[in-house]
């Protein structure tokens, strides 16, 4: 069972991850017990992992996109109907996972208290700008139109937090306790650090022998006209990262190309998956419809939130919590939602201003910023870049608590420190939600009867928008059920039926 995952990204990790482990391992329909880390997974008698196969054109693979510079918010129960099984069952996972390989320690995974922040609010408790009234509709129009993900909260039947369960406002927010107004408990969202999560789980796919190929691109698909057997062509971009000759067959001949037998192929390639789809299937009626939506964020430091791991010996790193902050513009001008999240490695990660319409990379690059006097003329898209940025730093000034009566003696590290800038895309779908299942072959411009199962089969996970973290498990657990030709745990069936743009319009 060959299975080739196209694209290294938090859903093409995922799905390598749980495809390498015995069935049953951390499985979240029986209770949790597993304490021991999945590097070791428990024997199974007569189990064998399938060949795998990871590709990806980026150099940096996910250091440079959605699935490592997103804010890692983690929710168990903000979804449409269709979308709710899976996001608790990968909200789920997410705990298991961390409770049974260090997810603390390793990825930042903290339970999380959500807050909407009114910043028309003062002292006096006065106010109108309060976020998360609801709505009737749980497509994607409030990220499309600036608006506040935690609108999703009272639409999807989620209830707040009393006043009883409530935890304590952020302190490291510049804004009154009267402003605060707590939405959920730490038992419903959480917050990881993508990057590190990432990191994590293609180590653990390298240690169970999941072959990287990296950067390469797909090119083909090639198909042996006697036995039907399938085999996808990959072109590497960079020839010092070609396999050497003890991870090749011995047909490999020293160009540019392989040619890996296949009879499972995952399209997980993000915003980027319209592309892989036509360039594999040329004669398919239609292609995913996907949007790249871009989006800018910071990641900043504060010395008014500090490690979870450093607490001082009056705290218990037990009981300290991350928080989710949603508020508004309140007239910056700006036209977008601020979203806030403190992290338990100590930053805090500023994000929400989105941008429509920005042309889709190659692949996928670093935001390289100009340096001021270098004497480079800015293009319309470096100033662009440039002002989404300043944009957000003004945020993170306005709303990080810095020392009210600075001095000459004031050191730097009691002002707030940027330590990265960041631009993404985000995969949307016209209804917002993803697009996860088995393609039919009818839809990939192949005869019906030209393939059988057993030769190969092709599988899409991507178009998650900006919940691409929070559903990954989930999604990647589904996805090796679904190649290994089993039921999966929770009903995916709906998010099967994609939409899609003639061949040649994508």
């Amino acid at each position: 069972m060959p299975v080739v995952i196209l694209g290294s990204g938090i859903i093409g990790l995922s799905t390598a991850y749980f495809l390498s482990l015995p069935p049953n391992h951390l499985n979240p329909t029986t209770p949790s017990t597993t304490t021991t880390s999945t590097s070791n997974p428990p024997s199974t008698a007569d189990w064998q992992p399938p060949e795998i196969h990871l590709v990806d054109p980026s150099p940096t693979l996910f250091r440079a996109t959605a699935s490592g510079l997103a804010g890692g918010f983690l929710a168990k129960d903000w979804f449409a109907p269709t979308v709710a099984p899976l996001g608790a069952l990968s909200f789920d996972l997410h705990r298991r996972l961390a409770e049974a390989c260090g997810g603390k320690e390793k990825w930042g995974w903290c339970e999380t208290e959500g807050w909407n922040l009114d910043r028309d609010k003062g002292e006096e408790g006065e106010g109108e700008g309060e976020v998360g009234k609801g709505r009737e509709d749980m497509d994607l129009s409030w990220l499309m139109s600036g608006s506040s993900r935690a609108t999703l909260l009272a639409a999807a039947g989620a209830e707040g937090s009393s006043q009883e369960e409530a935890g304590t406002h952020p302190k490291w927010i510049r804004a009154p306790a009267s402003a605060f107004k707590s939405i959920t408990d730490r038992s419903s969202t959480a917050q990881v650090d993508p990057m590190r999560l990432c990191e994590f789980l293609l180590s653990e796919c390298l240690a169970r022998g999941v072959k990287l190929h990296s950067p390469a691109r797909a090119t083909e698909l090639v198909r042996d006209a006697t036995s039907g057997a399938t085999s996808v062509r990959i072109e590497y971009l960079d020839t010092t990262t070609m396999p050497t000759s003890s991870d090749i067959p011995s047909t490999f001949t020293p160009t540019r190309t392989l040619d890996i037998p296949c009879t499972s192929l995952i399209l997980s390639s993000g915003a980027w998956t319209p592309h892989v789809f036509n360039t594999l299937f040329p004669t398919a009626p239609r292609i995913p419809r996907i949007n790249p939506l871009a989006g800018y964020s910071l990641l900043v430091k504060s010395p008014y939130w500090q490690p979870i791991s450093s607490a001082s010996a009056s705290e218990d790193t037990n009981t300290r919590v991350c928080h989710a902050v949603f508020t508004s513009d309140s007239g910056a001008g700006a036209g977008f939602s601020p979203e806030v999240f403190s992290r338990a490695g100590g930053e805090i990660w500023f994000g929400g201003l989105n941008k429509k319409g920005m042309a889709l990379p190659d692949t996928p690059t670093p935001l390289v910023l100009p340096v001021p006097g270098d004497g480079e003329e800015m293009s319309p898209r470096m100033l662009e870049d440039e002002k989404a940025i300043e944009t957000l730093k003004d945020l993170a000034r306005t709303l990080c608590r810095v020392p009210s009566t600075p001095s000459s003696t004031s050191t730097p590290s009691a002002q707030i420190e940027f330590t990265r800038t960041s631009l993404c895309f985000r995969p949307v779908s016209p209804t917002g939600k993803p697009y996860i299942g088995r393609i039919d072959p009818a839809d990939l411009g192949l005869p019906a009867d030209s393939y059988s199962d057993a030769q190969l089969q092709v599988f899409m996970g991507t178009a998650h928008g900006p919940w691409g973290i929070s559903l990954s498990l989930g999604t990647g657990w589904v996805l090796g059920e679904m190649v290994r030709g089993e039921e999966t745990s929770v009903d995916v069936g709906p998010l099967a039926k994609w939409q899609g743009v003639a061949s040649g319009k994508a």
